[in-house]
């Protein structure tokens, strides 16, 4: 009796997620998967770079301690250098800072800078509602591990632009498709703390419900 009434109760929430399966997977292969803005072709971070008199790449090891690579770059038709300052496997958890190629001092990208790079880099058919900078952790960005400009853009998406406040790099744009999206795989990953991961411990104690399951009904069977 025992083992009968344990194997209904592990049955029913192994059951349960696996209709949470089904239905967030069917509705996530019926998804709009749409991209939610038009880029223009000309980058507002480009690679070439053809202004002369620039600081020595030695130059900026020393004012940067802790570079571990250098890039020029064009940030706004302004020479740039990129430095990395901590190096990780995944972008957004790479650390950098940027530097005048002439001036040499540090570069830190303000509110009016973002605006300019937001509407350089995107054919934009609604204005800005709100921009702000925001640090981790990021609603639409829960993998993102740096601090990034939010603008939010008055349109019927409600549309939403991440840029990286270090480097003025794209982060991510977001959409009301791309927030419905990312509530599917939430459930259906059982990403329920928002970590953008599937490797979390709620999809180990299903499995070991599972495990336990089976081992009732066995058990149940054979007593």
């Amino acid at each position: 009796m025992f083992w009968r009434i344990i194997h209904k109760y592990l049955a029913l929430i192994v059951f349960s997620q696996l209709m949470v399966w089904l239905a967030t997977g069917f509705l996530l292969g019926q998804a709009e998967h749409s991209k939610p803005l038009s880029r223009i072709a000309s980058d507002a971070i480009a690679g070439s770079v053809l202004t002369p008199n620039l600081i020595s790449v030695e130059n900026v090891l020393i004012r940067s301690s802790n570079a571990l690579s250098v890039e020029l770059l064009s940030l706004l038709g302004n020479p740039t250098y990129k430095v990395m300052t901590h190096y990780a496997r995944h972008a957004h958890e790479r650390e950098y800072e940027l530097i005048d190629a002439i001036k040499g001092n540090k570069i830190e990208l303000t509110a009016n800078d973002i605006r300019d790079l937001v509407n350089n880099q995107f054919r934009l058919t609604s204005p800005i509602q709100d921009l702000r900078r925001v640090d981790p952790p990021i609603e639409h960005l829960p993998k993102e591990q740096q601090s990034v400009w939010h603008v939010r853009l008055s349109d019927r998406e409600t549309t939403h632009i991440y840029v990286r406040a270090s480097t003025g790099e794209l982060a991510g744009v977001v959409d009301s498709n791309r927030e419905w999206t990312n509530l599917l795989m939430l459930l259906h990953f059982m990403d329920y703390q928002n970590t953008g991961s599937f490797n979390h411990w709620w999809i180990k104690a299903l499995a070991l419900l599972t495990v336990l399951m089976s081992i009732s009904g066995i058990t149940w069977l054979v007593s």
